[in-house]
């Protein structure tokens, strides 16, 4: 692929999928391209978290004859996945998959994350111009393989407060939660461990009863609430 913009066309966006709620086994994700047109040439790096997940097949469309793919790993627990085409110039319908990645879900969250460093993510025109596709994160959408969010277990801490306590909030660690989401009663605050699984709160003087409300969240979605009523005195 040449190095030099061809500023009169952008590259293809692409997407490879969300896929949430995984439980063991195989799961696909595609790679999907809105705007491709006229394209040459391809180059996508992609990687995940191998504790996670294993990469189990690349299955390429049919049209792109070319295709090819090789894995590396690149230590702190990921690998990396370099996917490449050339060929005649071909335009494809947007939304179209590209390749279909097959992977073994082990346990866990694995984000999907396009690596960009400029030859890493590009694309070419019939004339071999690498295309514009500043700024990345418009062009290469990331994407997750996220297992089942489980449901917290009942909240600790007092549920008879007084106004201008600070008191302390937890659940044990939630299955396959990477963050926590807290709602507190009107006029409390959360003063520390906001999206942690230990909260400490403070409750003003013009704080009411209420419900302390906590669920787990990934970068797939969020899983069910746990809830636990409290009452505030002055």
């Amino acid at each position: 692929i040449v190095s030099d913009f061809s500023f009169g066309q952008n590259a293809p966006v692409t997407v490879i999928g969300t896929v949430t709620g995984t439980i063991s086994g195989p799961v696909t994700v595609p790679v999907t391209v809105t705007g491709f047109n006229g394209i040459s040439a391809i180059s996508l790096t992609l990687d995940y978290f191998y504790t996670s997940v294993h990469l189990l097949q690349l299955v390429p469309n049919s049209q792109l004859s070319t295709f090819a793919y090789g894995e590396s790993d690149i230590g702190n627990g990921f690998h990396r996945i370099s996917m490449g085409w050339y060929g005649t110039a071909l335009t494809l319908p947007n939304g179209t998959s590209i390749a279909n990645l097959t992977f073994n879900y082990i346990s866990g969250n694995s984000p999907l994350q396009w690596y960009d460093n400029g030859s890493t993510c590009e694309y070419a025109d019939a004339f071999s111009n690498v295309l514009n596709d500043i700024p990345t994160s418009t062009y290469y959408i990331n994407g997750a393989i996220c297992g089942v969010i489980g449901t917290p277990t009942s909240v600790s801490g007092p549920g008879v407060v007084c106004m201008g306590q600070t008191v302390v909030y937890s659940v044990p660690p939630v299955t396959n939660a990477a963050t926590y989401t807290w709602t507190v009663p009107l006029g409390a605050v959360i003063v520390s461990g906001d999206s942690t699984n230990m909260i400490a709160v403070y409750y003003s003087s013009n704080a009411v009863s209420g419900q302390i409300m906590v669920h787990g969240t990934n970068a797939c979605g969020t899983g069910p609430y746990t809830s636990m009523q409290v009452m505030v005195n002055s």
